[in-house]
């Protein structure tokens, strides 16, 4: 009877193994097919960031561009309809002034720097020493 009983407790104790080694491999085969579910949408989601960086880059260049139109339209409704407009352009670009008028233009930083610099001076050779 004791000998049965081993032979049963045994084959019990098999059988809860056997069944937590299914509930094991269950598990990793689930974790893995979900790890390669994940893995698949890895490179999805970095396209998907570069496109969204892309997408910003073109939509700053977009709204230049507009900025840009918009001045020109501007610029071109002047010239069309404003004569004072087209006077002041024209005679800023031939530096043309009407009578007792004064053009006051201020200087760039580039030519008060270049305006301020000292200009170099070659030494005078040592004296006492020749050849």
């Amino acid at each position: 009877m004791t000998r049965t009983l081993s032979v049963a407790s045994r084959r019990k104790r098999q059988a809860e193994i056997w069944d937590r080694l299914n509930s094991v491999m269950a598990w990793l085969i689930g974790l893995a097919f979900a790890g390669f579910i994940g893995s698949m949408f890895v490179p999805e989601i970095h396209r998907m960031r570069e496109l969204s960086a892309s997408l910003e880059q073109k939509q700053a260049a977009f709204a230049k561009a507009e900025s840009e139109n918009r001045e020109a339209k501007t610029e071109v409704q002047l010239l069309q309809h404003d004569p004072e407009y087209v006077e002041t352009i024209a005679r800023d670009k031939l530096d043309l002034m009407k009578e007792g008028e004064f053009i006051v233009r201020p200087e760039t930083a580039a030519a008060a720097a270049a305006a301020s610099a000292p200009t170099p001076t070659t030494a005078p050779a040592p004296a006492g020493k020749s050849r």
